[in-house]
């Protein structure tokens, strides 16, 4: 935005000497000649501020949304990253995409420390890695097309954002258990 605001400026002073010299060497028509100068060089810089100004605008009125919005053949999934940068997916969109699936209850035993119930009111969800475990066992198309979408989408990024920041999780389906952060 600076340097926008500094290209307009630095235009109107040049159109600004010019038209000035314009005046002064040739006199007043040839000053009214030079003035489309001003339009020719503050079009690309009212251009770039008009197109810098939406961009700020859309990050103002999505930006909340970044790294946090996901979608599945059009069906919202609402992922939630914790302080160990792990992805929990809620276990009922998972169901809804899927067509069937195991019970929370059923989750919850299944998946200690990759299963919890968050939000208000409380719903299941799964972390990135026990959601790969558990659509790994599934054998429907369905199943198989999103575990392929999650893994790319969810559950890579979050893998590779643990590595880099060192942080270690225990195995999802381990007895129940805090995730260790080293």
């Amino acid at each position: 935005m600076r340097q926008i605001l500094l290209r307009g400026l630095t235009a109107i002073t040049l159109c600004s000497l010019f038209s000035g010299a314009a005046y002064y060497f040739l006199g007043l028509p040839a000053m009214i000649l030079s003035l489309p100068l001003f339009g020719y060089g503050l079009s690309r810089v009212i251009i770039d501020l008009v197109a810098e100004l939406r961009h700020v605008a859309r990050g103002m009125a999505i930006g909340h949304l970044s790294g946090h919005f996901y979608s599945y053949n059009g069906t919202p999934v609402p992922v939630l990253e914790d302080e160990s940068h792990c992805r929990w997916v809620p276990t009922a969109v998972m169901r809804t995409i899927i067509g069937s699936g195991a019970s929370d209850g059923a989750l919850a035993i299944a998946y200690p420390v990759g299963w919890c119930a968050m939000g208000k009111p409380a719903q299941g969800h799964l972390r990135d890695d026990a959601l790969m475990l558990y659509l790994a066992k599934q054998g429907s198309v369905p199943a198989v097309n999103f575990k392929n979408w999650a893994e790319r989408s969810i559950a890579f990024p979050a893998r590779k954002q643990r590595e880099r920041l060192g942080v270690r999780l225990s195995a999802p389906d381990a007895a129940a258990g805090k995730d260790e952060a080293t």
